[in-house]
């Protein structure tokens, strides 16, 4: 008698919906408020894209990194490379001029001093990860293209001068700490 009763049910329900089958699927609930918790937050903020070289910096092929550390002092060799981002290289360019303020201070300074001439200079930068994992980028300054005029030789390979007061300089930027090491002015001597 059950199952006359199951379906005369089944009957009345056709009849009601007026002969249709039902939907073949369901609209879906509203996700509950735990679950949009457990939902990872979509970033705030876009990654930075990488670095790309303009008239006046360059990100110098990954060939020139031994070719820096066989010129550097020390006999460390890199662990490995990186592709730093223009978020990065724009944080090593705005922190330079404090630093070289402060490395420089107490000594003669030419007009306009340093720290102020540092953002017409052309630049090479050199990332490299050392053995450890830490990261570093080597950045090296020019006030005037080396060479002959209009060379764009710069642009693919380190440029190492003997000499040329602080129209040439160099140094290692952490881009994880934000730390400086290794400026080095390169002196008439």
């Amino acid at each position: 008698m059950r199952a006359v009763s199951l379906a005369g049910w089944v009957l009345l329900w056709v009849a009601a919906c007026g002969g249709q089958s039902p939907p073949a699927s369901t609209p879906k609930a509203a996700p509950s408020a735990a679950a949009e918790r457990r939902a990872p937050a979509p970033k705030a903020e876009p990654e930075s894209p990488p670095m790309e070289s303009d008239d006046l910096r360059v990100l110098l092929p990954r060939d020139q990194v031994a070719e820096y550390f066989r010129t550097r002092k020390g006999g460390d060799k890199p662990g490995s490379y990186f592709a730093p981002t223009r978020a990065e290289i724009d944080q090593l360019e705005a922190a330079l001029p404090p630093m070289i303020r402060d490395e420089l201070r107490g000594q003669a300074a030419i007009s306009p001093p340093l720290w102020e001439r540092v953002k017409g200079y052309k630049r090479q930068y050199v990332p490299f990860v050392e053995a450890g994992g830490a990261r570093w980028i080597w950045g090296n300054f020019m006030c005037a293209n080396p060479g002959r005029p209009g060379s764009e030789k710069w642009r693919n390979k380190v440029v190492r001068p003997d000499h040329g007061g602080d129209c040439f300089f160099d140094v290692e930027y952490s881009p994880d700490s934000g730390k400086f090491r290794r400026f080095e002015i390169k002196d008439d001597d």
